[in-house]
């Protein structure tokens, strides 16, 4: 079962079926959905165990409907569980109990009732029943830890989209043996259908970047939420203003607002490394910070900026170089300002107003469609007439979120740039990291407004994933960078 607008569906299902598999798709409001099923359980008279592999799932369900006002109990240790949720941890409202019946009868009043997979051990467990159990991120749970709080209830939810990460198992061994298999995956591939429900209905991704995820990974089912969103771009305040001397025409294209979804093709320009972490590759740490310092300058803001690679080694090389970088950008290229008292109110940067999408593209449930769709057509306006100095580029560089794909999952940016680092000729060295569809899934889908991705062609070609990537852009989303209007000519001597 397909459905763009979930809510009404989710709740039948949910009741009339032992078990229910939600797949939340990139952007498609999937935090929002369990929230709305949780409160329209709690209105039924129905008792919920919510639960999630990591404390920071659970408590970003939780933190939503504490929004909402709905009462609940959460179970852990406080220094796990997230400040604004300490109020309702039962190590700090039980801790003044004096015998074992105010104990029970406070543990059976909460109809709501959250927790770790692996938190199920809790003695209130041996002594309730729930009629609802939701798993959040299920496609992430190992079977062994899922299972345990499915037992804990008459039905169950699986909320998650096994299109992306599955779960981290270390061993290959354990891995070629099925360890990585999940309750999600089994009941969404061999299940009934009919306790399948799918959401479809994006709120987070521009058109071209929704487009990119159809084609590799999705089979064209993610849609639009709105004809604003479909068309949206990424707002540069200072883009109509400025006269950019000497750029090369690479970095003039990667950040045309036009240009919502670019693969820049370093083959020649940039190789990587082999460190004492792992693989890196300056080259493209070099594009990153030209490309990062440009849209800076042009009134990005640093936190709508986000950077991901698929290697430690080229994270902590980003972490510990982007800043220095960009200042070395700005002293060889520095884009001059022709006019900063700009008058025009409809300037400034593109921000998410209150009732817009937010990280994880989620809006108020009972307001699905039209928050959504009002989030994209009125945005706040950041003041323009501050000037963009050195200084403050500096400032905003490191305020760019740098990360592994996996820290990036459930998360978005305006701007996301990948590094996808390996630049090599030899299959038998080429490493299976990039060979996961589902990480470049994730990778791709963190993008809102404009998607930028670094890489060798010629070795992005050896992994299926990425060869799916080239072969879908079109000839005018590949940007060939040679040795004379490479990054080198970026940069002065002394940075390189």
């Amino acid at each position: 079962m397909t459905t763009p607008s979930s809510g009404a569906t989710l709740v039948l299902v949910s009741i009339y079926h032992d078990y229910t598999i939600i797949r939340g798709y990139p952007g498609t409001g999937k935090s929002v959905s369990v929230v709305a099923l949780v409160q329209v359980l709690v209105l039924m008279g129905k008792s919920v165990l919510l639960t999630a592999y990591t404390h920071s799932a659970v408590d970003n369900i939780l933190l939503k409907l504490k929004a909402k006002g709905v009462d609940f109990l959460r179970l852990g240790r406080r220094s796990r569980i997230h400040p604004e949720l300490h109020g309702y941890a039962d190590e700090i409202l039980t801790s003044s109990f004096t015998d074992v019946t105010q104990l029970a009868d406070f543990y059976a009043s909460k109809a709501v009732v959250a927790t770790t997979c692996l938190a199920v051990n809790h003695v209130l467990f041996s002594k309730r029943r729930f009629d609802v159990c939701i798993v959040d991120e299920a496609a992430q749970v190992l079977l062994p830890a899922c299972t345990a709080p499915l037992l804990c209830a008459d039905k169950f939810v699986l909320v998650g989209d096994s299109q992306q990460l599955p779960p981290v198992v270390q061993s290959t061994q354990a891995r070629s043996m099925g360890l990585t298999e999940t309750v999600f995956s089994i009941l969404e591939r061999g299940g009934n259908q009919d306790c399948c429900s799918s959401l479809t209905l994006q709120y987070r991704m521009a058109a071209p970047i929704m487009r990119l995820a159809n084609a590799i990974t999705y089979n064209g089912q993610l849609q639009c939420a709105s004809d604003a969103l479909q068309d949206a771009r990424l707002h540069l305040p200072y883009f109509q203003e400025t006269k950019v001397t000497g750029l090369p025409d690479w970095l003039r294209t990667a950040v045309q607002p036009e240009q919502s979804v670019l693969l820049l093709d370093t083959a020649g320009s940039a190789c990587e490394q082999e460190c004492s972490l792992g693989i890196q590759n300056t080259g493209e740490l070099h594009i990153t910070a030209a490309i990062v310092a440009t849209l800076l300058q042009l009134g990005v803001l640093g936190v709508d900026i986000g950077v991901i690679a698929p290697y430690r080694a080229q994270v902590r090389l980003l972490q510990e170089s982007l800043t220095q970088k960009t200042r070395d950008f700005i002293t060889s290229r520095q884009i001059e300002i022709t006019d900063q008292k700009n008058e025009d109110k409809n300037s400034g940067h593109l921000l998410a107003s209150d009732d817009a999408d937010t990280s994880d593209g989620t809006v108020p449930y009972n307001e699905i469609k039209n928050s959504c769709r009002d989030g994209v057509d009125s945005v706040k306006r950041v003041d323009c007439k501050e000037p963009i100095t050195t200084q403050k580029v500096l400032e905003e560089s490191k305020k760019v979120e740098i990360n592994t794909v996996d820290q990036y999952q459930g998360r978005d940016k305006l701007v996301i740039i990948y590094s996808c680092v390996r630049s090599c000729t030899d299959p038998k060295k080429a490493g299976e990291l990039l060979r996961d569809e589902r990480r470049l899934n994730v990778a791709l889908t963190r993008a809102q407004r404009k998607l930028i991705v670094i890489g060798n062609v010629k070795t992005l070609m050896m992994y299926e994933p990425l060869d799916k990537l080239v072969s879908v852009l079109g000839e005018e989303q590949i940007i060939k960078m040679d040795a004379q209007d490479g990054w080198q000519s970026c940069f002065s001597k002394s940075s390189s």
